[in-house]
């Protein structure tokens, strides 16, 4: 018969530095005293953090101050921190229901803390009864493929090293080393649906199938090893229809993370592959491994978006992202934070850095290799004498562009080149004594414009 340590010891990685998330409860005080008891073995350096959620007053001050004992009795390091998940539930914006916005503030810390110690791995102890009862809380919620695969044994740094063993198994490891554990009161109550799901229908099930945990851990592996391969496939398909702007001037202004993708061959996958490679696309904008928070609605809304007529229609997104219709592709991009940038000024001979946009500008006299740079326009060398500004647009801005026929707001300049609409504040505009000299990407304006042998006004990519 398998031990709780031989079912832990293939999931942790030799040689790991492994931060437990430790509260205190049965779980996780097994969890991290089975890592105690393999680091020799497997030469771990094991660590644990504990999270006060501000909730339960001197019950939850109570396993602080067992956590920090029993950390001291193993000898490793404690590392602990208090937040107000209370405060968070009470802004409704914010707020995603008490129970999810303390797992993200638990969360949060934990990976800042792994971040702040040089730790390779967060363990959680979410055991096989967990994963039972996340698949039926996710079947109740209508999940697909992904949530009825229950918990991921990894996600990024993450770790559930337990997910096989069950509570009997738990309890009698504890039993056997003499190490007692606290008890929070609030999973005696049904308050909480996992606790419902708990307390009332899982035991009717394992009435029905007194092997239910087994079943549905056979159930869990098989539905993850569908969805991994989707995940798989889906990821093949966003590479496929990914349409990027590096090749675009202006596409070197976005310095963020913001996939685009074809809009008609989005809409054309099938659902199964649409889903996921908007899931992907999410993660990639948020710079995360996985993004589990988009619902069907978020998903459908943005296959909506593909049919779209006008040139901007936008849906937002969970974790303050947005997609975005833009001349025939789908963007999934952070919502916001690109309005503009710090407005600089430059004098002839000098060099001054855009670093919001990654580019870097300078005035002086004209180079040979002038064709060969990114975007630079000769201007007249009486403009020496005044100072040039460089700043983002402004309502009302024009500029006289004899190619482009006359004088004409920069507004319509910008939507007939098919700029999307937020990347147009982050286009710098050059003014001199109060008048539009050029803009990048389009050149200088009529009245502005230099000979063969004027100076040239430079942008280069790089700060």
């Amino acid at each position: 018969m398998r031990t709780l340590t031989d079912i832990i010891s293939p999931n942790i990685p030799c040689g790991a530095r492994v931060l437990c998330a430790l509260s205190g409860g049965a779980d996780s005080t097994a969890m991290t005293a089975a890592l105690v008891e393999l680091s020799a073995a497997l030469r771990l350096t094991v660590a644990a953090a504990h999270y006060h959620h501000g909730l339960r007053g001197a019950d939850a001050d109570g396993d602080l101050l067992f956590c920090r004992e029993l950390c001291a009795h193993w000898g490793i390091p404690l590392y602990h921190e208090r937040g107000d998940a209370a405060a968070l539930s009470r802004d409704r914006r914010l707020s995603r229901g008490l129970e999810a916005d303390g797992r993200l503030l638990r969360y949060t810390f934990l990976e800042q803390t792994a971040r702040e110690q040089n730790m390779d791995y967060i363990c959680t102890a979410h055991n096989a009864g967990d994963n039972a009862e996340t698949m039926l809380l996710n079947l109740i919620r209508g999940a697909g493929l992904d949530g009825l695969a229950g918990i991921p044994r990894t996600r990024g740094v993450i770790i559930r090293p337990m997910l096989d063993c069950t509570r009997e198994m738990i309890l009698g490891y504890l039993a056997q080393n003499g190490l007692s554990f606290r008890q929070d009161a609030s999973n005696d109550g049904d308050v909480y649906r996992r606790n419902r799901i708990r307390r009332h229908v899982m035991p009717l099930l394992a009435q029905e199938n007194p092997a239910l945990n087994r079943t549905l851990r056979r159930s869990a592996s098989l539905l993850a090893a569908d969805a991994e391969y989707l995940n798989t496939l889906a990821a093949r398909e966003l590479e496929r229809i990914r349409r990027p702007y590096d090749a675009s001037p202006f596409g070197v202004l976005d310095n963020r993370a913001c996939p685009r993708v074809e809009a008609a061959a989005l809409a054309a996958l099938p659902p199964p592959l649409s889903g996921r490679v908007i899931r992907h696309m999410a993660a990639e904008a948020a710079g995360l491994e996985s993004f589990p928070d988009l619902s069907l609605g978020h998903t459908g809304g943005i296959l909506a978006l593909c049919g779209g007529k006008s040139h901007a229609k936008a849906a937002a997104l969970p974790r303050g992202l947005a997609a975005e219709f833009e001349y025939g592709c789908i963007c999934v991009r952070q919502d916001g934070g690109n309005d503009g940038f710090q407005p600089v000024e430059l004098r002839f001979g000098e060099r001054a850095a855009l670093p919001e946009l990654g580019l870097a500008a300078s005035w002086q006299k004209k180079p040979t290799n002038v064709n060969n740079l990114v975007y630079s326009f000769c201007v007249k060398s009486d403009m020496i004498k005044n100072i040039l500004r460089i700043r983002p647009r402004r309502p009302g801005d024009r500029i006289d562009l004899r190619a482009r026929g006359g004088a004409r707001s920069l507004q319509n300049l910008f939507v007939n080149a098919k700029i999307p609409r937020r990347l147009r504040g982050l286009i710098p505009v050059v003014e001199s004594g109060g008048v539009i000299a050029g803009a990048y990407g389009f050149g200088a304006g009529a009245g502005a414009e230099g000979g063969e042998d004027e100076t040239v006004l430079m942008f280069l990519k790089g700060s």
